[in-house]
């Protein structure tokens, strides 16, 4: 990416790199471990969960999800867990 920057655009500009960056995480880290909750929200790229097959619960889960699984549990198909969201307000996580 450096060398596309470098080249596509001009010779005389001056890149600047994050000499900080392979530190980051840790620094973080420590801060968080200190209890200064500086970072209130994440943006991500993307999304990331997996599809569940939860315990079906009257009234909450769609009627058209319901089926029974191989053990007799009734169950609601497809129900995503979300592991990350692409915007996420972290205020109150300890």
């Amino acid at each position: 990416m450096f060398r596309f920057l470098y080249k596509g655009t001009c010779q005389q500009c001056v890149i600047a790199k994050n000499i900080f960056r392979y530190t980051a995480i840790m620094r973080g880290a420590v801060l968080h471990g200190l209890g200064l909750h500086l970072v209130k929200e994440r943006l991500m790229r993307r999304s990331y969960g997996v599809t569940s097959h939860p315990a079906y619960v009257a009234g909450h889960h769609p009627q058209n999800r319901r089926f029974v699984d191989v053990d007799g549990t009734e169950r609601c198909k497809d129900v995503m867990d979300w592991y990350a969201i692409k915007v996420a307000s972290i205020v109150g996580l300890s």
